[in-house]
């Protein structure tokens, strides 16, 4: 967690919680060590139940963010405490005070290393988050695509990242950044992509995304 950094967020949060018994508060977190090295914020859910457009993923056979330290107690309260936060009307401002706390050099954060647009009006409230937050860069991958995400993707500060894989594969413009899983670096870079697996950066930067199958689905995909 950014937890050192944020000592002003809990002190306007705190404010929150006194008036409304009850609240739920939204966190970011580092946890990752791709993310943290990178200087990357995240925001998760809870996976499964937020992943409408998942398909064979939607199983903790396939799904990274159903096993492992995402599962382990502190992580998955905090992804519980994000989902019904998310679902408050108290939501948007939250998430704008704490991302106004972050470090001046975090200047990057990823929506969803668990998880994903699960509604339209979670969209719509991201939108509005990420439009007053010029000075910073939100990304996601997404098998959401069900949803309006206009909004979202016109953005400047925001690149929406289309994943293969899901229910909704025949939505998926091309043309615009997406993401294919590959079995090695040697077939993700014959079939023209940028390898994403060991970097998020490369990720902002492309449009033709790969990323390689490791450990959980490696024999499953």
């Amino acid at each position: 967690m950014l937890n050192p950094f944020l000592n002003s967020y809990r002190s306007e949060l705190s404010k929150l919680r006194a008036e409304n018994e009850g609240i739920f508060i939204p966190h970011l977190s580092s946890n990752n060590a791709k993310l943290k090295t990178e200087k990357i914020a995240s925001f998760g859910l809870i996976a499964g139940i937020t992943c409408p457009g998942a398909a064979e993923c939607n199983s903790n056979r396939y799904c990274y963010a159903q096993n492992g330290r995402y599962v382990m107690s502190q992580a998955m309260s905090v992804r519980v405490e994000n989902f019904l936060a998310s679902k408050q009307n108290h939501f948007v401002d939250s998430m704008i005070v704490l991302i106004k706390s972050l470090p001046k050099n975090w200047l990057t954060i990823r929506l969803h290393d668990s998880g994903d647009f699960y509604s339209q009006e979670y969209v719509d409230k991201w939108e509005e988050i990420i439009s007053q937050n010029k000075n910073k860069f939100f990304y996601a991958y997404t098998k959401s695509l069900n949803l309006s995400l206009e909004k979202l993707i016109s953005l400047k500060n925001a690149l929406i990242i289309q994943s293969e894989g899901g229910k909704y594969d025949n939505k998926i413009n091309y043309e615009l950044p997406h993401t294919k899983i590959f079995r090695s670096e040697e077939e993700l870079l014959k079939a023209g992509y940028v390898n994403a697996s060991n970097s998020d950066l490369r990720a902002i930067k492309s449009i033709k995304i790969g990323l390689i199958v490791h450990g959980l689905g490696q024999k499953r995909f």
